[in-house]
């Protein structure tokens, strides 16, 4: 939780920091976008069936955030 804490900082209160050409701003923007990716295998691969079997809210949830996240991550 501390670390989307963290990256929801940097994100809002030094945008323009993070989209200037520097080596810094690659390696954040390059570390925020490998830990989303990261994020999204374990919750597609290494989740079992079980936890979702006969709790439909969830499992709805779980597939619109996902889809949101491709859809983020894409553009």
């Amino acid at each position: 939780m501390l670390t989307v804490l963290l990256m929801a900082g940097v994100s809002l209160f030094l945008p323009h920091d993070l989209m200037t050409p520097s080596r810094l701003s690659r390696a954040l923007l390059a570390g925020m976008g490998f830990f989303w990716f990261a994020r999204l295998l374990v919750q597609c691969f290494y989740y079992d069936r079980r936890i979702w079997r006969g709790n439909r809210f969830n499992t709805a949830t779980h597939f619109i955030f996902t889809a949101v996240w491709c859809y983020l991550a894409g553009a």
